[in-house]
């Protein structure tokens, strides 16, 4: 007599690798759909930006985090000026950013315009300059200070 379950179990066992087949396809599919999703949700909160283009930053005299890298602007600029210089004598002051865009990169790249005050020799007084600074915030208060110099609008 002829037992069918011999061949029913063979062939499940030659199915099995179909089936494991099958099954990462559709995790893979469920993965391709979470990525879109996540691209429509960037896509929503960047809005009419152009990727990496840079972006103005609104009530700059307002904001604290603007305020907060101007501020460190000046005082980064002071740090390398004395290392480099030995420069104690021109310490400049931060006064306040007065206008500011954003750009995304590997980060957030801030282009900011600082009002500082000089407060010795001969070029005493507020002065404009324009800072770029990089903030990237998945590393641990991460920020760096790329340029630093005088505005050619002041």
């Amino acid at each position: 007599m002829y037992d069918p379950t011999p061949s029913m179990k063979n062939s499940e066992e030659s199915l099995a690798p179909f089936t494991s087949e099958i099954s990462s396809s559709t995790i893979y599919s469920q993965e391709l759909e979470e990525e879109e999703s996540l691209k429509l949700l960037l896509l929503e909160q960047v809005g009419s930006r152009r990727v990496g283009g840079r972006t103005e930053v609104r009530d700059v005299e307002k904001n604290m985090e603007v305020q907060e890298l101007g501020n460190f602007a000046v005082k980064e600029f002071n740090r390398r000026r004395r290392t480099c210089h030995f420069d104690h004598d021109h310490e400049m002051l931060f006064s306040k950013v007065v206008h500011a865009q954003s750009q995304v990169v590997s980060g957030i790249k801030y282009y900011l315009t600082v009002v500082v005050e000089v407060q010795a020799g001969e070029n005493e007084g507020e002065k404009v300059f324009e800072a770029v600074v990089v903030l990237k915030p998945w590393l641990h208060d991460y920020k760096q200070l790329l340029s630093f110099k005088p505005s050619q609008n002041a």
